[in-house]
C-alpha cells in the first residue's frame, strides 16, 4: 500500500487520484504504472471502471489490486456518476482526476501539490499533449497541432476545466456539491465554472502534464461521437447557467445552426442563390485554412477542412439538442426530455 510520510515536519497530505474508465485494455497498464511511479508516494489510486466488456477490469484485478489499486465498477450510466462514486470512496485532502487512457509525468502530482500549499488555492490543472507514437494518422496528428496551438496561448486563456488533468481540494465538494449526474459529457468543465462563480481560485501548473496516449481523433467515429457528446453536455450547462457559461460556443452553434437552416431553406426557394452561398463559404474556409498553413509552416491545417464543417454541424445541433433537453427537463416535461435524448442517441455514432 502507498505509505504516509512527514518530511522535515512538512505536512504531506492524501492524494487520492481518481481514474475514469471503460474498454480501455490497451492503455490501462501504462496508465496505472505512471501512477503507481509518481514522485509523490502519499497517494491512494481509484479506478472506476464503466462496466468494461475487453477485458480492462481483468487486468486491473489481476495486476494492480495487488498493488494497492482500488477498483469499484460502475454500470456505465454516465461519467458523472461513476466519477461520483469513486469520490465517495476516497480519503485524500486532495483529488486528483484523469482518465484510463492517460499517462502522467513522474512528478504529476508533486507539481500540482505545491500550490495547495496556498490556503487560497482550491483546485489545480496541467496541460494536456498526445503521447508519441512511432506512427500517427492525419486525425491524431491534427489532434496533436490542436493541443499544441491551445497550450501555447497559456493557461489563462482556458475557462473551463477538464477532469482529464486537475486536482481539487477535498473541500470543494463541501462547500459546492459533486459533479452533476445527469449531463452526458462536460460535467467537468460545469463544476470548474461553478467554483469560480463561487469565488473559489483555480490556478494552472504548466509542469504538471498529462499525455493522451489514444485520444477521440484515433478514428472519425470517436472524433464524432466526442464532439457531440461535448457539445450535447455544453448545451446543457449553458441552459443552467446562462449564455456566461460558454459565449463563444454558444455564439458559433447559433451562427452555425441559423447557416444550416438558411442553406436548407435557399436550397428549396433559390437553388442558385444556395449554391453560390455554399461555394462562397467553402471558399472562404479554404483561404482561411491556407493561410492558417502558412503560418504554422505546415500542412496539418489543410484538415480544418474537415474539421470545421463537421465541427460545425455536428455540434451544433448537439449543443441545441443538449440546451433543449435540460429546459425540459427543468420544466418537468420528462416525456419530451426523454425523446430529445433518445434522438440524440439516435443521431450520434456511439463509441462502443
Amino acid at each position: 500500500m502507498f505509505k504516509t510520510s512527514s518530511r522535515e515536519g512538512v505536512k504531506e497530505p492524501l492524494v487520492s487520484i481518481i481514474i475514469i474508465e471503460r474498454n480501455v485494455k490497451e492503455y490501462i497498464r501504462n496508465c496505472l504504472d505512471s501512477m503507481l511511479n509518481q514522485t509523490y508516494k502519499n497517494i491512494e489510486i481509484i479506478v472506476c471502471d464503466g462496466n468494461s466488456t475487453d477485458g480492462t477490469k481483468e487486468i486491473i484485478q489481476k495486476e494492480y489490486v495487488v498493488k494497492g489499486v482500488k477498483l469499484l465498477v460502475d454500470e456505465g450510466k454516465g461519467p458523472g456518476i461513476a466519477t461520483n462514486l469513486a469520490l465517495r470512496h476516497s480519503k485524500g485532502e486532495i483529488i486528483a482526476f484523469t482518465f484510463g487512457d492517460e499517462e502522467a509525468s513522474p512528478q504529476w502530482i508533486e507539481k500540482m501539490l505545491k500550490h495547495f500549499t496556498d490556503p487560497s488555492v482550491f483546485g489545480v490543472f496541467g496541460p494536456v499533449f498526445f503521447k508519441k507514437k512511432e506512427k500517427s494518422g492525419l486525425l491524431r496528428k491534427f489532434g496533436e497541432y490542436k493541443l499544441r496551438r491551445k497550450w501555447l496561448k497559456g493557461c489563462s486563456s482556458l475557462k473551463h476545466v477538464g477532469n482529464t488533468n486537475c486536482a481539487y481540494r477535498r473541500e470543494l465538494f463541501e462547500k459546492i456539491g459533486y459533479f452533476r449526474e445527469d449531463m452526458v459529457d462536460a460535467y467537468d468543465s460545469e463544476f470548474s465554472y461553478r467554483a469560480v462563480k463561487a469565488g473559489y481560485k483555480l490556478v494552472c501548473e504548466p509542469e504538471a502534464i498529462v499525455y493522451h496516449q489514444a485520444g477521440h481523433e484515433e478514428s472519425i467515429i470517436t472524433y464524432l461521437t466526442a464532439i457531440a457528446n461535448v457539445n450535447f453536455g455544453y448545451g446543457q450547462a449553458t441552459y443552467i447557467h446562462g449564455i456566461r457559461f460558454a459565449p463563444s460556443i454558444f455564439l458559433l452553434s447559433l451562427i452555425s445552426l441559423g447557416y444550416i437552416v438558411t442553406l436548407i431553406f435557399l436550397s428549396l426557394l433559390q437553388p442558385n442563390i444556395a449554391l453560390f452561398t455554399f461555394i462562397a463559404s467553402l471558399l472562404a474556409l479554404t483561404l482561411h485554412t491556407i493561410l492558417e498553413c502558412i503560418n504554422a509552416r505546415d500542412y496539418i491545417p489543410l484538415l480544418n477542412l474537415f474539421y470545421i464543417p463537421f465541427r460545425l454541424i455536428v455540434g451544433s445541433i448537439s449543443f441545441f439538442m443538449g440546451y433543449l433537453y435540460e429546459l425540459l427537463e427543468v420544466r418537468n416535461f420528462k416525456l419530451l426530455a426523454a425523446i430529445v435524448r433518445k434522438a440524440f442517441d439516435l443521431m450520434r455514432l456511439k463509441w462502443d
